[in-house]
């Protein structure tokens, strides 16, 4: 899951990193031109200073490609990260989605009632599974609490061996709706959790387990130039906690997100 302030702090870094390496490769390569009788001017104004220029000038072969191998590489992993102004519209986004799609009570908390964007990669590092079968990575969610350890999904060529609602989602490209689950919480029954795992597409085992608390989902595909993207998956504690009217209002709004995520 994305933290905003670590991750803006971590491209603002990079930014300057990478502006460091540029104006230096820009110095390293000034040097290289510098003739004899110029070397002999600083020379015998500054002997340190010719020093370093010279010594400079014998590296230049190998330190000016580094710099800018360097500063592109710093400029990939900015792009991989996204502005920080990206992610925080993007969370300004879900937390005003989320105030239209839910049916959310007076003493509900926040957390009750989530929105989470995961984004396809086909390839994500994970610990005991195939790291290349596809996945749904969690980018960002509403809110301020619950913004770690979301779960990751597999979404896989083999639509069928997708998992979760995010996963259900990605492989139908359509609105996935699912309510009225069993409550979790208290002693279920195996027949609940059964059928709990089965709604939801989720592992019986991860679903005994984790327990998820959840009792209803809507999953919604994100599309960008006619290829999906995402998914944006909402969660509701309560069984019928979701407004099916929500639906409607995404399709202007999801124009917006697209517009926003082809940045990324």
């Amino acid at each position: 899951m994305r933290l905003r302030r670590t991750v803006g702090q971590l491209y603002n870094a990079l930014l300057s990193v990478q502006v460091l390496a540029g104006f230096s490769a820009v110095c390293v390569g000034g040097l290289q031109r510098a003739d004899a009788s110029s070397l002999a001017k600083i020379a015998a104004v500054a002997p340190d200073v010719h020093k370093g220029v010279v010594s400079l000038q014998s590296s230049g072969w190998w330190l000016l490609p580094s710099l800018l191998i360097m500063s592109g590489g710093l400029g990939l992993l900015k792009k991989l990260l996204g502005p920080p102004w990206l992610w925080n519209t993007v969370h300004s986004y879900l937390d005003s989605f989320r105030e239209e799609a839910f049916n959310v009570g007076l003493d509900d908390a926040q957390h009750h009632h989530r929105v989470t964007l995961f984004r396809y990669k086909p390839w994500y590092w994970h610990f005991r599974r195939w790291p290349w079968s596809g996945w749904l990575v969690p980018v960002e969610r509403s809110g301020h609490t619950t913004q770690a350890s979301i779960s990751v999904y597999r979404a896989p060529d083999d639509a069928d061996k997708a998992e979760g609602v995010a996963g259900m989602t990605w492989a139908r490209r359509r609105i996935v709706n699912v309510s009225n689950l069993p409550d979790l919480s208290e002693d279920p029954s195996r027949d609940d959790m059964q059928r709990y795992a089965k709604a939801t597409g989720m592992n019986l085992e991860v679903v005994k387990k984790k327990r998820p608390k959840a009792r209803s989902f809507c999953g919604i595909p994100v599309e960008i130039k006619g290829e999906v993207w995402g998914v944006l998956v909402l969660d509701s504690r309560s069984a019928d906690g979701i407004n099916t009217n929500s639906q409607i209002l995404y399709r202007p709004l999801g124009k917006f997100l697209a517009k926003i995520l082809e940045r990324v």
